[in-house]
């Protein structure tokens, strides 16, 4: 999952499933379900954890810096900095990885 997170563009789908994720799996750990009906940010509280979101944007910021040192010709690096040459489909185009650092939303979910 951190591989994941750290080189998928962020969109509302996958935040939620992010935090769907952490939170059955703190829910277990916390020994609580969701008939306890006890609110996400209290068990996060209890648990001392820090949302998913905000930590995949703080593994998102140093996978860029790491990419940032490495040398032009790694693979890696000519990804992030590339341009695509082919067409993209017709409709609302997908959300690209570079995209997350220029959305003005982004610390407000």
């Amino acid at each position: 999952m951190t591989y994941a997170v750290e080189t998928k563009a962020e969109t509302s789908k996958t935040k939620a499933n992010s935090r769907a994720a952490e939170m059955k799996t703190l829910r277990k750990i916390a020994g609580r379900t969701l008939q306890d009906r006890v609110p996400s940010a209290e068990i996060r509280n209890m648990l001392d954890v820090q949302d998913v979101v905000r930590w995949v944007r703080a593994r998102r910021r140093a996978w860029n810096e790491h990419v940032s040192r490495m040398q032009s010709d790694r693979i890696a690096k000519i990804a992030r900095d590339g341009k695509p040459s082919n067409t993209r489909p017709p409709g609302r185009p997908p959300k690209r990885w570079i995209e997350c650092w220029t959305s003005t939303s982004q610390e407000a979910n």
